[in-house]
């Protein structure tokens, strides 16, 4: 099933070059796609624990890793310090030849979250291949929906708490 994603002996040079383990990254973005056959992928991105990130990146921005393999930024779900629950937490990821690959429910909020037009496409496509096989895991999805919403608002809060506290000061 990993042999479906593109550039994946890429990823096995990438990981051996950096002495990355299996265990510390999980398999984000369209190769979760082709995983599934919803399309194929274009590139290979992945989070990182963010400890190892830390101690051999130092900085929380997308990394390239190679030609075809990226690190995206920290807290690609857009909730903070999440990327290593994501890792660590058999719930939000499935384990596909010894790999971490983000479930699918995981990337259609994510394609949610973001505005850009390939995500929208990407977001149909899930969509109707979850249709198709009947494994969408509502329970999952609403928690994370859940999550998001408590993150962005807070995040909210916080921006308008500065922009008062500045003004006042």
């Amino acid at each position: 099933m990993i042999n479906k994603i593109n550039f994946f002996q890429e990823l096995d040079y990438v990981l051996n070059k950096f002495n990355l383990h299996k265990n510390d990254i999980c398999i984000v973005g369209s190769s979760v796609l082709a995983i599934h056959n919803i399309r194929k992928n274009n590139d290979i991105d992945i989070i990182i624990k963010q400890k190892i990130r830390n101690s051999l990146f130092n900085t929380n921005t997308k990394v390239t890793l190679s030609t075809n393999v990226e690190i995206v930024s920290c807290n690609w779900l857009n909730i903070d310090d999440f990327d290593d629950k994501i890792i660590n937490n058999q719930r939000y990821h499935d384990r596909i030849n010894g790999y971490k690959v983000a479930k699918i429910e995981i990337l259609y909020l994510h394609k949610s979250i973001s505005k850009r037009t390939k995500s929208l496409r990407d977001k149909e496509l899930i969509l109707k291949y979850l249709k198709a096989v009947s494994i969408w895991d509502r329970k999952l999805y609403l928690t994370l929906l859940v999550k998001y919403s408590i993150a962005s608002t807070l995040k909210k809060v916080k921006l308008l708490k500065n922009f008062i506290l500045k003004k006042l000061l």
